[in-house]
């Protein structure tokens, strides 16, 4: 029988380390995997402790750091060890980090095209504000991540928008601070998905690969979800609108095997606009920010594949959304949520006009967006269950409903899909003005 994990033991494993000599602070906020802040007394030197000179790619510290994140990941959900979830996880994330981080070689082994490499580390050189965590180890006995620690004030954006700011309160000039950044966050991630369709096949192969250990029937699951929850609300078409996520789903993987390969061998011949990688799980909870809202962190990369852009946005609004529905989120910082999701939306809106690519105003996108969007309502309400009341769950669930039957028409019709009042058409208003 195996020794249970524990992380003073992995710590002093590396280290050498008593616990005496740290502090450990555990991140309540993690799902998937099990995470702590590891709060050195005295800085420490890593980069001579640790295998492969502190990185996998190189030295990946400039300095003795004071604290350091550790990720482990158990061969199931760290929150439902009743779910079953393959560890192959921890080798995506690390090969996601490497690959933002402009290594030649992967920790899968595969190696870049060296005029590519280099892509995504400069797109992030341009966005100093958007700061994203750098692999100092990987532990693959204890399927421990070692990452650096993007600020110990940082929290996930959403608990920190509805918060009372920390005892600074919200001044005009801090919320105006939190619609810059999630411009800049918009606009970081339209070129980034971009700059992943230039990728090399055989690294958007490797990726696949890895998310398919423990993806493979996460889609399959999620109607079955979704089916179950409408069932259960009364509502007569279920089946039907469980088919428009399913078909949503279904041309995703079909446009995966055939005509819109990821890949620069791809790009020009055949490829989707709208296809990408991209974090796939993009939720408020993958984005964190200090109280200051000067800094913006994107964590939590274990899933990072094939997706849509359209997706990856859908899901963050919807998360969103249903923040602010929760009966203890204050209006005011409901709306600084809202704002910040908006300054997203608007930053990508723009940066694609830039790029002179198809985005927002295209209508396939907008529908692909809605069935996300509608699809995390739904079946989110699940994951929210002890934090909304009757009232607010239904809301979302029929909200949800309301979008997906205004899909399958818009599908049916070729129509745009048009959406309610308040802040559903206010966010994405946007998208349908020329130039914003």
């Amino acid at each position: 029988m195996s020794t249970p994990f524990d992380f003073p033991t992995c710590i002093a494993k590396w280290t050498g380390l008593e616990n005496t000599a740290y502090h450990i602070q555990r991140l309540s906020d993690s799902y998937t995997n099990n995470t702590v802040r590891v709060l050195f007394k005295t800085p420490t030197d890593l980069f001579n402790k640790l295998p492969g000179g502190g990185g996998e790619g190189g030295r990946t510290l400039d300095h003795d750091p004071a604290s350091v994140i550790l990720k482990h990941a158990p061969p199931y959900l760290a929150t439902d060890p009743s779910q079953p979830l393959s560890v192959a996880r921890q080798t995506t994330e690390a090969t996601a980090l490497a690959l933002l981080a402009g290594h030649l070689t992967l920790p899968c082994g595969v190696v870049q095209d060296p005029h590519k490499v280099g892509d995504i580390k400069r797109i992030l050189e341009r966005f100093p504000m958007i700061q994203i965590p750098k692999v100092i180890h990987h532990d693959k006995e204890d399927n421990v991540l070692w990452l650096s620690d993007l600020g110990g004030n940082t929290g996930p954006v959403a608990r920190v928008l509805v918060s009372d700011g920390g005892g600074k309160g919200w001044s005009a000039e801090r919320v105006e601070g939190v619609r810059n950044v999630g411009k800049q966050l918009g606009s970081f991630l339209a070129e980034f998905f971009d700059a992943t369709r230039g990728l090399s096949e055989s690294v958007v192969a490797e990726m696949e690969s890895l998310s398919k250990e423990y993806t493979g029937g996460a889609w399959d699951g999620s109607v079955d979800m979704l089916k179950r929850i409408l069932e259960e609300n009364g509502i007569g078409d279920a089946e039907e609108l469980g088919e428009v996520v399913r078909r949503d789903f279904e041309e995703t993987k079909l446009t995966g095997r055939a005509g819109g390969d990821l890949g620069s061998e791809h790009k020009e011949a055949n490829q989707s606009e709208d296809e990408c990688l991209g974090m796939v799980d993009f939720w408020p909870g993958s984005v964190i920010v200090d109280p200051d809202v000067s800094v913006c962190g994107l964590v939590d990369w274990e899933y990072f594949g094939r997706s849509r852009e359209s997706s990856e946005l859908g899901m963050f609004v919807a998360h969103v959304h249903i923040v602010g529905a929760l009966p203890t989120s204050s209006e005011e910082g409901s709306r600084r949520l809202q704002d910040f999701a908006s300054g997203i939306l608007r930053g990508y809106g723009g940066k694609k006009a830039a790029l002179s690519t198809r985005g927002p105003t295209d209508i396939g996108f907008q529908r692909k967006f809605f069935v996300s969007y509608a699809r995390e309502l739904i079946n989110e309400t699940d994951m929210y269950k002890a934090e909304l009341d009757e009232a607010s769950s239904k809301h979302l669930i029929e909200t949800g409903v309301s979008l997906l039957r205004h899909v399958e028409g818009a599908g049916l019709s070729g129509a745009r899909v048009e959406v309610g009042d308040g802040w559903l058409r206010d966010v994405i208003s946007c998208w349908f003005v020329e130039n914003t």
